[in-house]
Order: structure tokens, then sequence, then C-alpha cells
């Protein structure tokens, strides 16, 4: 009987697990398929339009890799509280790494709080995307995370 109960248990995430891909992949055929049908109206060129569709592909092999707030929108809706010590796990070490601000960190811990709930956020980029151009002012500045950096 406990088998039973076992192998139904298994069997059962196993479908949900299933399920839950083809969910996944069915979003990301509906945002390409928009994709396509956008460039078309728009008469996009069809060499831009490959490329295009060669970083949307290559965008959605790695987003699976590097999560960002923006996937989890459960997070904006838990109470600032949370919010603000969540964010804090995660920039704080990435505050502390800088040569300046980790050296002043002892003088107002409570400021590097709300610079870590104001004032950063996490951005995932592509392959081949420009952060910074060359002739516009940038008012940010980033901090890189996870992967590598070509400038």
């Amino acid at each position: 009987m406990i088998g039973f109960v076992a192998f139904s248990s298994f069997l059962s995430s196993m479908f949900s697990s299933l399920n839950e891909m083809q969910s996944l992949k069915a979003h990301w055929v509906r945002e390409r398929h928009h994709l396509i049908m956008f460039l078309r109206s728009k008469c996009i060129p069809s060499s831009l339009q490959q490329r295009v569709l060669g970083l949307f592909d290559q965008e959605g092999e790695s987003r699976n890799e590097c999560h960002i707030e923006v996937d989890v929108p459960i997070l904006m809706q838990m109470p600032v509280s949370i919010q603000i010590r969540v964010r804090r796990e995660y920039c704080l070490p990435l505050l502390l790494k800088s040569e300046l601000l980790g050296r002043v960190r002892h003088i107002d811990p409570r400021c590097f709080l709300q610079i870590c709930y104001d004032c950063m956020a996490d951005s995932r980029y592509i392959s081949q995307q420009e952060v910074f151009l060359d002739g516009i002012e940038s008012s940010t500045a980033y901090v890189l995370a996870t992967g590598a950096l070509k400038y």
C-alpha cells in the first residue's frame, strides 16, 4: 500500500513537471510568434529579422540561468520589510566589493540598507546588448554580478 502511494505521488510530480515545462515552452513560442508578426508588419528587412530572432533565441536559453526580481512578480506583493531584507541579501555583498563603498559601510550601516533597497536593481542583458552608448550620458553605475562584460 505504501509503495502504491509513493508511486502515485512520484507519477503526479512527474506529470506536474511536464505540464510546467509545456507551459513555459508555449509561452516562449507565443512570444516568438508575436515578435515575428511585429517584424513582418513593420517591414523589417529579413537579414535584420534573422538577427533579432537569433538574439531572441539566445536570450531565451540564457534567461533560465540568471533570475532577476521582475521574473518573480510575487516579490512586489510581499511586505516592504521582506523586500528590503531580500534585496539586502543579494545587493549588499556587491556593494561591499566596491573599493570606495566597502570602506565606508561602518559609518552608517543603515544607509547601505537604504541604498540596497532604493538605488539598486538587478538587470539582465543579452549578448551583444549595449549597456553604454557612445555620446549618450549615463546616469547609472553598473556592478557585474555574474557573467562577463566586454567594454
